[in-house]
């Protein structure tokens, strides 16, 4: 299944809408092409904010669940390098990023946001990183980029759904507005932040990302996030955990 994309520019504000499927379950394929994509705005400098805007039922349900009973102590650096390519286009975009937080983000999601420049989510609307369901270890070395230590342990040990009002207070949500004006409310700020001068604010960006840089590259980050999820392939009962959530 292919990733689906649409970029629209107006008054040097970019919004490119995004489908895979319901809920933009991502695999492989789909993570290095969305950072194909990263790379076209990227060389387009009309565009001087980029806004990432789901066309699905949900920004997106993270990586593709369907695909993890394959994973192996041989494959997974090969799986795990999509995540790479996803997280670090849009981190590393020329231009700042905000999502437009429709629904939930899920797993990856969560490590989407942490590449975000800044979120606007709609009321109602859920983080969530289940990979414990499934007896996984995924994107959990990324949580403490996104959230304060004990949120994301929490989300972590339970897997449980954080409510995006919630996160409002510290800091990690800019705004929460009704589901009819996300997108309007994204449009509206990125064209504040498009009004300034387009080099400066991309030197702001660039000295941001160095200031905030992970101590670990994120790079780095995933290949220690491997060798924590090894022990969990010779788990007799891991694909029955996988099983058991696909079937809810």
């Amino acid at each position: 299944m292919n990733i689906e994309f649409n970029l629209e520019i107006q008054d040097h504000v970019g919004v490119l809408h995004f489908q895979r499927g319901k809920v933009n379950a991502m695999d492989r394929d789909a993570k290095f092409a969305f950072g194909d994509m990263i790379d076209q705005v990227n060389a387009n400098h009309d565009i001087h904010v980029l806004i990432l805007h789901s066309m699905a039922k949900g920004f997106t349900a993270g990586s593709d669940v369907k695909g993890f009973g394959d994973f192996s102590h041989e494959n997974i650096a090969h799986y795990l390098e999509g995540d790479c390519r996803i997280m670090d286009s849009i981190k590393n975009c020329r231009v700042p990023v905000i999502m437009a937080l429709n629904r939930f983000s899920v797993g990856l999601g969560v490590g989407l946001a942490y590449a975000c420049d800044l979120i606007i989510a709609e009321e109602g609307a859920v983080l969530k990183f289940p990979e414990i369901l499934v007896g996984s270890i995924g994107g959990a070395d990324f949580l403490d980029l996104l959230v304060p230590d004990k949120i994301g342990r929490y989300m972590a040990y339970t897997g449980a759904a954080v409510p995006v009002e919630d996160l409002v207070p510290c800091g990690v949500i800019h705004k929460v507005v009704p589901e009819e004006a996300l997108l309007d409310e994204c449009i509206a700020l990125g064209k504040v932040i498009a009004a300034n001068h387009p080099r400066a604010v991309e030197l702001m960006k660039e000295l941001l990302n160095q200031v905030h840089e992970p101590v670990i590259p994120v790079g780095v980050r995933r290949k220690l996030g491997i060798f924590a999820q090894h022990e969990m392939f010779d788990q007799p009962d891991r694909l029955a955990l996988i099983e058991g959530f696909l079937g809810k």
